[in-house]
This record gives C-alpha cells, sequence and structure tokens, in this order.
C-alpha cells in the first residue's frame, strides 16, 4: 500500500450505497484486525500485500487533545489529531528544518525553547510509523483509548465538518475499547497523567505492548459480536422501538443506536449523533441507519465490540 500523504481523508465517502459501505466495512474489519494483531491473513483476502508484523517492535505514543475535549472526534473519525501551525498544510514537509522554518515565519515572537518544543512534538506526531500504538486521554483522565497507525497517509482538514479544529491529521485504527490508568503500574501511569507535553514516547513501553497483545488475542478469540448480529440485532431495534419514533419526521437524518441498551441517538452529521451517543455510553455498539431509507447507512470502526 502507498504510504504518500494525501489530502482527503480516506475513510469517509457518504456517497456509497449500502452494499458498496458494507463491503468496505468488511474490509475495513479486516484492516483493523491486522493494524491491532500484525496478522496480515484477513486483509490479504482483500487483496492487500501486507508484511507480517506480528514480531515487529513499535513505539508507543501520547497524543493530548485539550484536556481529552477531542478524544472522542478521534476515535469516532479514525484518525488522531495535531493543532499546531493550523493554517499551513504540512504535506509537502518532509524535514524537521523545513517544518522549523515554517514555524519560524508563523511565529517569530515565540523563544527558541518554545519554538524547539512546539516544532519538536509536530515532528513526533508527522513521523510516527505505521504500526505504532497511540494513546489518547478521555476528558476524565483516567480513561485512555489506543489504536494504530495506519498504512495510510497524513491529510490536511482545516474546514472539517466534525467539529475538532486540529488540521493535522494521521488515519489510525481505533480499538474502540477504553481502557482505565489503573490497569497498569503507578510508573506508566504518572508518565501518562503529569507529562507536560501534548505529544510525547511513553516511557514503560514494553508494559503498554504486553498489555495490548492480550488484548489482541481477546479480540481474535473472543468477539461479542460478528459483523452480522450487529446488522441484524441493529435493524431488529430500530424497526421495533425506533422507526415509530423518527419517521417521517426526521427522514434524512442518521440514526445511531447502541445495539446493547437500544439508545439511540439523531442528527444530520453521523458523527455527531455518534459522539453524544458514546458520552452517554462509552463502551457501546454502534449501528447506523439513515431514517426513510429502511436499510443500513453505515457501521463504523466500532461494529464487533469484544468481551
Amino acid at each position: 500500500m502507498a504510504n504518500s500523504r494525501l489530502t482527503d481523508n480516506p475513510f469517509r465517502d457518504p456517497n456509497l450505497l449500502p452494499e458498496q459501505q458494507d463491503y468496505l466495512d468488511r474490509r475495513n474489519a479486516a484492516l483493523r484486525h491486522y493494524y491491532r494483531t500484525g496478522d496480515p491473513g484477513p486483509a490479504r483476502e482483500f487483496g492487500f500485500d501486507l508484511k507480517d508484523r506480528r514480531e515487529s517492535a513499535a513505539n508507543v505514543w501520547v497524543i493530548r487533545s485539550e484536556s481529552g475535549k477531542y478524544a472522542g472526534h478521534f476515535v469516532d473519525g479514525c484518525y488522531v489529531g495535531a493543532g499546531w501551525l493550523r493554517e499551513s498544510d504540512l504535506l509537502k514537509v518532509t524535514a524537521r528544518d523545513e517544518l522549523a522554518a515554517i514555524y519560524r515565519l508563523v511565529h517569530p515572537g515565540h523563544s527558541p525553547q518554545k519554538a524547539g518544543t512546539n516544532v519538536g512534538m509536530l515532528w513526533l506526531f508527522l513521523e510516527m510509523q505505521v504500526g505504532d500504538y497511540v494513546i489518547t486521554p478521555c476528558s476524565d483522565s483516567q480513561w485512555l483509548y489506543y489504536g494504530r497507525v495506519v498504512d495510510l497517509p497524513y491529510y490536511y482538514a482545516p474546514n472539517d465538518s466534525d467539529g475538532c479544529p486540529f488540521p493535522h491529521r494521521r488515519p489510525v485504527a481505533w480499538t474502540g475499547r477504553r481502557i482505565n490508568l489503573s490497569e497498569f503500574s503507578e510508573g506508566f501511569q504518572n508518565t501518562v497523567k503529569f507529562t507536560q507535553k501534548t505529544a510525547f514516547c511513553v516511557k514503560y513501553q514494553e508494559e503498554f505492548l504486553e498489555f495490548a497483545a492480550q488484548k489482541a488475542v481477546q479480540d481474535v478469540a473472543s468477539p461479542k459480536y460478528s459483523y452480522e448480529e450487529v446488522r441484524d440485532r441493529g435493524k431488529k431495534i430500530y424497526e421495533e422501538r425506533i422507526k415509530g419514533q423518527v419517521e417521517p419526521d426526521k427522514n434524512g437524518k442518521f440514526i445511531v443506536i447502541d445495539i446493547d441498551s437500544g439508545d439511540f441517538e439523531v442528527d444530520a452529521k453521523i458523527l455527531v449523533a455518534s459522539r453524544r451517543l458514546r458520552e452517554r455510553c462509552p463502551d457501546s455498539v454502534l449501528y447506523r441507519v439513515k431514517a426513510g431509507l429502511g436499510a443500513a447507512y453505515r457501521m463504523g470502526w466500532r461494529s464487533v465490540r469484544p468481551q
């Protein structure tokens, strides 16, 4: 797969037919499995020529989002974002010196120390490697989301309608599972809580990699729902419990349903509805439908949730 940088978000295409989105969902699930575990088998069935990364080392990074304010945006949008140099597309930046020169032009009054720190964190963000782990704390800093950088390019999204103001983005396959800091050692917890940087490499990486490997085995061995189960349960809940409440008044809007609780949200923007529901039900398994269409519109990265 090419690793050149593009300006378009490769995960979103609202114009697809349901059957086309169904195929992409299954393909993305195979890619998600690969980026969680390093096992290329399922993705190869979709034509991806991927290396077996099950034995490869990975770095672990923390990327903050204004005290967790935009963590939900990251997870629902399948990316991690950075907000420095918001007016500058960094698509063609290939060296740290180039980035530093741009920063000095935009912020000539910043001290060398401040400029160096910010340039360093942004360069780290741009140079994260495929397969590296990314951790982003939630607004309740005791909870974290984590995922892996995928083999898709950086893109610049200064006018994205998802509500996140960070225009520099790297695609990430988030696990969708929140984890509690209490699952880790005191040293790891202190690193995440008290390091005063927006982007940094985590100490105690071996501890996290061992944790992630154990979770990856659980994901493969005992998924709570298959794709078909999510689809069937979501359709049933919509038809029997929600349809009469939203049609025809909400026709054309997105209905996002937690298939465990039956709770749902309605909005013209699918990510807005997903994010609101996720705030109430952080570990929800989401099914999405467009009111009035009578068919699933799309399912997101979190269509299968492990136990």
